[in-house]
């Protein structure tokens, strides 16, 4: 059996095994794209289809930030830009 990369496992905030962020990446074609475009339209996604705002908590789970549509990156990744440098 092949030991399992820890860096590529699911955790609870990022459950990506969860069905619709996998529905999410058939729909967009994410899994079909060379690694760095697959890299860089994530990017643009959250970017740009993920409103700047605050959630009820900072340890929900990427599914549901995606069911909600609405992060919080309040102060967590720089200045200007939406808290994005």
């Amino acid at each position: 059996m092949t030991p399992v990369d820890p860096l590529l496992s699911s955790t609870p905030l990022l459950d990506f095994r969860h069905p619709s962020l996998a529905t999410l990446i058939a729909d967009r074609g994410w899994g079909t794209l060379p690694l760095h475009d697959r890299i860089g339209a994530i990017y643009d996604f959250v970017r740009n289809e993920i409103d700047f705002g605050y959630n009820r908590a900072d340890d929900i789970p990427a599914s549901e930030v995606l069911e909600d549509r609405y992060v919080n990156l309040g102060g967590k990744l720089g200045h200007g830009n939406g808290g994005i440098t």
